[in-house]
């Protein structure tokens, strides 16, 4: 049963009602529906356009009833407060959650009704979101960015409160993948050398203890990283619970991208490097009266004292200078995620040695064996001369 009109209103047909307010100039139609009252502007003045405009909206909603959509207005706040709700726990909440706060909701926040968005509003989301900073994100960056958003509203669609599926168009990123610098075998060479030099130089002019144990700690952290594949933040994290000495394995847990565990067989040049660290450490504390006792829960990346180093970007930096390597620009420049590259690089093309399959490298770092192609491996056909030529090694 309808709401009763009073003398102000106009009864359009059962259930249906124009009214006119002193705080606006134009007819407000008003209905309800599954016991919600529920009130809109016509839009103008004149009485009989606002007649057609309330029939349109009173059986657009009665239609949207019958199919099970929801009617309410859901504001894009509402929407994304009950999509993360879904997802939490999940390896990708903080992403998703990130993304949202930083990209979306300066864009999209202020809609109280997400009946509005529109293919072209995505449009033009996507052309404000390229033009955010002076440096334009990759396509890749913008396609994981856009997954958020895909799934935001293919949600609000599950949920019946979008009547069908918003566009959000895939960015080709075939010609746009950069990848990160890696070291060559003559590059890498020369960076452990002058490693061993500074370290040697610091040594012979007195400087510091401090400054010593930095840079043996950074050419361990380099040796580790080019034969092992961690990621930087999972050097960081590794502690001395993570590593099986029998096994000469490391055994990480809730690291990398997907927050995993998984577990990596060192070569030995890694082992004899995290070995070294442990024997400062430990050499340390019976120094200082302390039992000689690892601490399980203590990052391995630390001074002999025990106090974790959080970075080695400012060190690393510093030994690039001095090793003389030219870069065209920054983006040319090596970085201690270079060092990741390095191994996927020398594991793919040894001469020497077994290769370890696409498959069984992507376990050891952690990804994918695409990702590998697309970003890690920089062999090309002329590392296979001898397999293609038919060579027996």
């Amino acid at each position: 049963m309808g709401r009763k009109a009073d003398a102000k209103t106009i009864a359009v047909i059962e259930g249906l009602y124009l009214k006119r307010i002193s705080t606006s100039p134009y007819w407000q139609a008003s209905c309800q529906l599954r016991n919600t009252y529920l009130r809109k502007s016509t839009g103008t003045a004149d009485e009989r356009q606002a007649t057609i405009a309330a029939l349109e909206w009173f059986f657009l909603l009665r239609q949207r009833v019958e199919l099970g959509i929801r009617f309410q207005r859901i504001s894009f706040n509402l929407l994304t407060e009950n999509f993360l709700k879904t997802i939490i726990g999940d390896n990708k909440f903080r992403f998703y959650r990130d993304t949202i706060d930083r990209h979306l909701v300066p864009y999209f926040g202020e809609l109280r009704d997400i009946r509005k968005i529109t293919d072209g509003m995505v449009s033009d989301y996507l052309v404000e979101r390229r033009n955010k900073n002076p440096r334009q994100p990759l396509p890749q960056t913008l396609n994981r960015e856009n997954t958020v958003l895909r799934q935001l509203l293919n949600f609000a669609v599950m949920q019946k409160w979008l009547p069908e599926k918003i566009i959000v168009p895939y960015i080709n990123q075939s010609q746009t993948v950069r990848r990160r610098r890696h070291f060559t075998p003559e590059e890498y060479g020369k960076l452990i050398k002058q490693a061993k030099h500074r370290i040697k130089e610091a040594q012979a002019i007195a400087t510091s203890r401090h400054t010593i144990n930095n840079r043996r700690l950074l050419l361990d952290a380099i040796i580790i990283m080019a034969n092992s594949g961690l990621r930087v933040d999972e050097l960081h994290r590794m502690t001395w619970r993570n590593m099986d000495w029998t096994k000469g394995d490391l055994k990480l847990e809730y690291v990398g991208k997907r927050k995993s565990a998984r577990k990596l067989v060192l070569r030995y040049s890694a082992i004899a490097a995290i070995a070294r660290i442990s024997k400062r450490r430990q050499q340390w504390m019976t120094q200082h009266g302390e039992p000689a006792i690892l601490n399980p829960n203590e990052r391995i990346m630390s001074m002999p004292s025990g106090i974790a180093v959080a970075s080695f970007k400012k060190m690393f930096r510093l030994l690039l200078d001095e090793c003389g390597f030219e870069y065209q620009n920054n983006n040319e420049r090596h970085s201690m995620t270079s060092l990741r590259h390095t191994y996927a690089t020398r594991s793919l093309t040894q001469k020497h040695r077994l290769r370890p399959t696409m498959e069984a490298l992507a376990k050891q770092m952690g990804t994918s064996p695409r990702m590998i192609e697309m970003y890690y491996g920089h062999d090309d056909v002329e590392d296979y001369r001898d397999e293609l030529r038919g060579k027996l090694r």
